[in-house]
Formats: C-alpha cells, sequence, structure tokens
C-alpha cells in the first residue's frame, strides 16, 4: 500500500511491504539493489517484525514497481501491508 504525505509542498509516497528477507546482510543488498534503480529514496527494514517489513519513501512514481521487480528477481516475495 502506498500512503502519501504532503511534506514542505513535496508529496511524499510511503510504501510498507511485507517480506521474504530475514537477515540483515540480504536485507543491505537489498537497500542497495533499490537506491541503484530509485536514488532519491529512502529504505528501511524491520528484520524484528514478523512481516519482515520493507518501508520505502520516494517522490517518484517508480518506486512500488522498481522494489517489486528487485525482490522477485532476488527470490523474494513482496506484498503490500494495508493501512
Amino acid at each position: 500500500m502506498i500512503i502519501m504525505i504532503e511534506s514542505d509542498h513535496i508529496m511524499l509516497k510511503i510504501g510498507v511491504y511485507k517480506t521474504t528477507i530475514y537477515n540483515k546482510s540480504e536485507a543491505s543488498r537489498i537497500t542497495d539493489l533499490i537506491l541503484d534503480e530509485i536514488p532519491d529514496c529512502d529504505v528501511s527494514f524491520d528484520l524484528e517484525d514478523c512481516d519482515k517489513v520493507l518501508r520505502i519513501e520516494t517522490s517518484g512514481p517508480e518506486a512500488e514497481e522498481a522494489a517489486k521487480g528487485i525482490l522477485e528477481k532476488s527470490g523474494h516475495k513482496i506484498e503490500p501491508i494495508p493501512f
């Protein structure tokens, strides 16, 4: 799910996703891949959450599809978490 927040007249999109990433090294690798594809975003993982949450904050429109493609190519599942 993507939520939109206006901050200093910039529309930010925040995506929150359930993933199958279980360790820090893989989360770091995926973060680097996402940042290569979408350099103007903030990426974070919460691996202690039971859903292994990925959070992406960006002003660009392509974050959800790019993240989905990156995770699926890496053999992981990604699913939006509804608010």
